[in-house]
């Protein structure tokens, strides 16, 4: 993870501040905070968002910043091992987040405002996938 990280030292910043957005915004969202449950998933499609959104300064395309993305946050989930239900179930609701922003951004053909993505999250909640109530 450190090489990622390291090989694009610019993005460091907006990752960790998308990671405190993104608990921040749970939080204020959510009172439980357990593993493998609603909220869990919630914040995994929300950190792809997030990390889209704001690195998407750094690419000319949504794409190359949701590939970005997709890299830091696998790498992510590879560092810090959970049971393989639980990694798969993260690993989908990041891809449901990083699908969440390009249709957001395909539907303004730019880059959405934040309020909007929120709003998109909001909407796709029904297609989280955790194991636990």
């Amino acid at each position: 993870m450190l090489f990622l990280l390291f090989s694009r030292p610019h993005l460091i910043p907006f990752i960790a501040f998308a990671t405190l957005e993104t608990m921040h915004i749970s939080d204020k969202k959510f009172d439980d905070h357990s593993l493998d449950t609603k909220s869990n998933a919630y914040k995994h499609a929300l950190w792809n968002i997030l990390i889209a959104y704001h690195i998407q300064l750094f690419y000319r395309t949504p794409q190359k910043a949701l590939n970005r993305t997709k890299r830091i946050t696998d790498m992510h989930e590879e560092c810090f091992k959970n049971k393989p239900e639980a990694e798969a179930m993260d690993l989908a609701n990041n891809e449901i987040g990083r699908n969440i922003y390009l249709k957001a951004y395909e539907e303004f053909n730019r880059k959405p405002k934040k309020k909007i993505l929120l709003q998109h999250l909001s909407a796709e909640q029904d297609s989280f996938i955790y194991l636990e109530d």
